[in-house]
């Protein structure tokens, strides 16, 4: 067989396995070491949140460390709400933003874009506290 003829078997061949979906990336790092119940979850979850840590940091963790895919389960926020512990991050997050903004438009007078997103930042921070 010619060389060419060879990379167009070759090419048509991975065509073929790409159309069928037989080459996915494996998800092995995620697969649950142990099925938990619900209950066992949402300890674990109201463990790490009495911490002080945030929604999103709280799913990092179970994800990484208790290979827990966290949306097999109960919403995060959710399972909060239910113990009375919500977590502020939203507003946390804004605070953070707002800051930093206020310190970019002590240096930069004249940036019209940075006092535009700081004024839209605080009027939603505001309308956050007020709910």
């Amino acid at each position: 067989m010619e060389p060419l003829t060879q990379v167009r078997i070759l090419a048509g061949l991975l065509f073929k396995i790409a159309r069928n979906n037989l080459f996915k990336p494996s998800n092995q790092h995620l697969i649950m070491a142990e099925k938990l119940s619900r209950e066992k979850y949402e300890e674990i979850v109201v463990d790490l949140a009495k911490k002080g840590l945030t929604n999103e940091k709280i799913g990092l963790i179970i994800k990484k460390e208790h290979k827990i895919v966290p949306r097999s389960y109960e919403k995060i926020g959710k399972v909060l709400k239910k113990h009375n512990l919500e977590s502020k991050s939203d507003t946390i997050n804004l605070k953070r933003k707002i800051d930093m903004l206020t310190k970019h438009s002590l240096v930069h007078k004249q940036d019209q874009t940075f006092r535009r997103s700081l004024s839209k930042k605080s009027a939603k921070l505001r309308k956050m506290e007020s709910i």
